[in-house]
C-alpha cells in the first residue's frame, strides 16, 4: 500500500482573495512588512506571522506602487522580483534550546550575508552524500547589458537605468563563457520606474536574475530533513564548472521501502564578499 501526503503551508492563506491598494513613498521591505496583519500562523497559536526583511542599501522609497486586482501571494512574488529578491518560510532555528533564528516570511536576498537567511550551509559531495546530480548550463538566451529607460512626467526628462555583467559579475569562473557567447544587450521600455536610483535597481535586479539562471541543477541526496527552499549547499566533488554554492529553490522528500531520500532543486550563486560561511 502507498500513501501520499500533500500539504500547504502559511502562504496559502495569501490567496483567497483577490485586492487592489496602493502604497505611495515605500520600499519594498516595507511594503512586504504591511502584509503581516494578513497572515495568522496556525503553528504559532494564531499570531501574526513575522515577515524578515532584509532591505538592500539600494533600496529606495517608491513614488507609486500598486497591487491591481491581485491575489496577494502574487503580488509578493512580483514585488520580490522587482528587487531581486527571494521568497519563502523560514522555519524557526534553536541552539542549546535558544532560539536563533525566528518563524517567518523571509522578503529579501539569497546571498549569505544576510541575517535572516538559514544559517546552516550543508555540503553534498559526489560520491558520498549526493546520489544523483543533473546540472543544466544555459547560455542562450544570456543578457550582457540591461538597460532601462525611465520617464519623469513632473520634470518631462528622460532618466535611464543600466547594468552590465562587468560590474555585477555573478559565478567568476562562469564568467568568460557569457564573455563568449552571443549574449544580449537587453532594452527594457515597459516598466514603471520612479527615479534614476529605481532604474539602476531594477536594470541590476533583470541581470542578476538572468545569471543566476545560467547553471540549475536538480540532484538526490541521503534523506536531510534540514534541507529545505532558502537552504545553501557546497556541491563538491564535480569538478571547476560545477562545484560551487547553490541556492535550493524547492525539495521533495521521500521515505519508502528503498529508504529516505531527498529531491531538490537549485540555482548557482557565486558568494559574495562578507557572506557567511
Amino acid at each position: 500500500s502507498t500513501l501520499t501526503v500533500r500539504g500547504l503551508n502559511v502562504l496559502h492563506r495569501l490567496r483567497t482573495k483577490q485586492r487592489t491598494y496602493a502604497w505611495p513613498g515605500k520600499t519594498e521591505s516595507q511594503i512586504a512588512e504591511s502584509f503581516e496583519s494578513r497572515l495568522p500562523d496556525p503553528d504559532n497559536n494564531g499570531k501574526k506571522l513575522k515577515i524578515l526583511t532584509a532591505p538592500l542599501p539600494t533600496e529606495v522609497p517608491l513614488d507609486y506602487i500598486a497591487q491591481n486586482n491581485q491575489y496577494d501571494i502574487d503580488f509578493l512574488f512580483e514585488l520580490a522580483r522587482r528587487a531581486g529578491y527571494v521568497l519563502f518560510i523560514q522555519e524557526k532555528e534553536e541552539k542549546g534550546g535558544k532560539v536563533i533564528k525566528e518563524r517567518g516570511l523571509y522578503f529579501g536576498p539569497s546571498t549569505g550575508s544576510h541575517p535572516a537567511l538559514r544559517t546552516d550551509v550543508l555540503e553534498l559531495k559526489w560520491g558520498t552524500s549526493l546520489i544523483d546530480f543533473k546540472p543544466t548550463l544555459t547560455t542562450a538566451n544570456q543578457i550582457k547589458s540591461v538597460t532601462v529607460n525611465g520617464w519623469n512626467v513632473a520634470t518631462k526628462k528622460k532618466f535611464v537605468g543600466r547594468a552590465s555583467i562587468e560590474d555585477e559579475k555573478v559565478n567568476k569562473d562562469l564568467h568568460l563563457l557569457l564573455e563568449k557567447c552571443d549574449a544580449r544587450e537587453e532594452q527594457v521600455v515597459d516598466l514603471a520606474v520612479c527615479n534614476q536610483k529605481d532604474a539602476d535597481k531594477r536594470a541590476r535586479a533583470i541581470l542578476q536574475g538572468r545569471a543566476k539562471d545560467l547553471v540549475k541543477a536538480n540532484g538526490t541526496c541521503v534523506g536531510l530533513p534540514e534541507l529545505r527552499a532558502g537552504q545553501r549547499v557546497v556541491i563538491s566533488n564535480l569538478g571547476a564548472r560545477f562545484n560551487g554554492e547553490y541556492f535550493v529553490t524547492d525539495t521533495t522528500h521521500t521515505l519508502d521501502d528503498k529508504g529516505y531520500f531527498t529531491k531538490f532543486n537549485a540555482r548557482r550563486e557565486e558568494k559574495k564578499a562578507g557572506d557567511k560561511k
